[in-house]
């Protein structure tokens, strides 16, 4: 047999066996479910803590559509992101076992990461109940499933979702970060303060100054609106504004939402006034005041007049709200 044969022969034998082994595998593979553990009650609450230390504890709530989050002792509460808010209360309401890890035991509770110093315990709540009691321990290598336990089980168990990472939550990252939402085409007056200078645009609407057709194909009147400079601090500027350019503006600022809110028991700061934007939406007035900080290259400190918390915001934005007059007219920069 010629040595071109042999060699056939042999690679011909390996896949054979590593066909078995695949078809093995998918029997195997076949005959293991993954287990869903569904909570049945309408959840009202969840308790999370990381660590020992119980004054670490969040308290998720939810109340119809609307999350808040507060600390141990309840002397802080806020909204809370309704995206992510609604994530933790998914998973914890439908959670996919693929299997045991181990039984408890001092020694598997430190390496799977369940000792009372490195777990995520997670009380879940239907009105003063507790119905689930969940203590959530390191990921595994891979990173896409997590050990835990489960309320009185003496098993450690592999959920098949990344439950560390999910439930891995500060006050911060659960607090809602929007400071304000109107309708751009709602705002009809902006005003800007800078150390440069300060001017301020109205809106007024400009009756029949357009036609177009119902939806019976009949024409009509559409009234369009004209933005106008209506002060300015430099007087030597006659400034024709860019009515384009100057909607755009007033669409961007219509929203404003925080990069993350500052801890007003910490804050130290040392902080400059950089200026001010205010606009008028629907009768009501918004100021939002931007201030310097100190070593900071990235960010600016924020306060707004419609809530009570200071806040972060990106240098990029802060340029993008506090735009200077010739952003807005014709022939001028808008970047």
């Amino acid at each position: 047999m010629s040595r071109h044969a042999v060699q056939k022969i042999i690679l011909l034998s390996l896949a054979a066996v590593l066909l078995c082994v695949y078809i093995l595998q998918i029997s195997i593979g076949g005959k293991s479910k993954t287990q869903t553990l569904t909570t049945k009650e309408d959840i009202t609450s969840l308790e999370i803590c990381s660590g020992s230390d119980q004054a670490n504890t969040l308290i998720l709530s939810k109340n119809g559509e609307k999350y808040t989050v507060s600390n141990a002792n309840g002397s802080e509460t806020y909204d809370a992101d309704a995206t992510t808010a609604s994530s933790l209360f998914d998973n914890i309401r439908e959670i996919h076992i693929l299997g045991n890890a181990a039984k408890q035991s001092s020694a598997n509770e430190e390496r799977f990461g369940l000792d009372q110093n490195s777990r995520i315990a997670v009380k879940v709540k239907a009105g003063d109940e507790v119905i689930r009691t969940v203590n959530i321990g390191k990921n595994s290598s891979s990173g896409s499933q997590s050990y835990l336990t489960l309320d009185d089980s003496n098993q450690i168990m592999i959920s098949s979702a990344s439950m560390h990472t999910i439930y891995a939550v500060t006050m911060d990252s659960l607090r809602s970060k929007e400071v304000y939402t109107v309708s751009g085409d709602a705002i009809t007056q902006i005003s800007v303060n800078t150390e440069e200078g300060s001017f301020t645009v109205n809106k007024t609407q400009q009756a029949a100054a357009a036609t177009g057709t119902d939806e019976n194909g009949q024409e009509i009147s559409i009234p369009t609106s004209q933005w106008t400079l209506t002060s300015s601090s430099n007087t030597e500027i006659s400034a024709e504004l860019d009515q384009e350019k100057t909607s755009e503006w007033a669409s961007y600022i219509s929203s404003l939402n925080a990069a993350s809110w500052a801890d007003e028991k910490t804050f130290s700061q040392n902080t400059s006034e950089r200026g001010s934007l205010t606009f008028a939406s629907n009768g009501i007035t918004y100021k939002i005041q931007f201030y310097e900080i100190e070593g900071d290259e990235n960010q600016m400190l924020c306060s707004c007049n419609v809530i009570p918390y200071r806040f972060y915001v990106s240098k990029y934005l802060a340029q993008k709200f506090m735009r200077t007059l010739s952003d807005i007219s014709s022939g001028g920069e808008n970047d």
